[in-house]
């Protein structure tokens, strides 16, 4: 997500509704629209889309094929009892 510099005066952060200081800072959404740093990145962390338009970030796949596995067999261990478990891993 590209950093860009404030070049209004008067406009806020629609997550903090801090004013963003001239010349400062923002972080700029694929949707355009602009928020604090620190701001974006604590919000992003638990909806993963834009205060305002509810554009959704685009997904890394890749980091989600890392963290499947390890879900899915936690998830498994945890639901069926162990001798399902077992089954299940002779039938794969």
């Amino acid at each position: 997500m590209p950093v860009v510099k404030v070049i209004e005066e008067g406009v806020e952060c629609s997550i903090c509704l801090s004013e963003f200081k001239v010349g400062g800072d923002a972080k700029e959404m694929t949707c355009k629209h602009r928020y604090h740093l620190d701001c974006l990145d604590k919000w992003l962390r638990i909806n993963g889309s834009s205060p305002i338009c509810r554009y959704k970030m685009p997904v890394d796949e890749e980091k989600v094929k890392e963290v499947e596995p390890h879900v899915e067999s936690h998830v498994v261990s945890q639901v069926l009892p162990s001798k399902a478990r077992a089954a299940l891993l002779i039938l794969v």
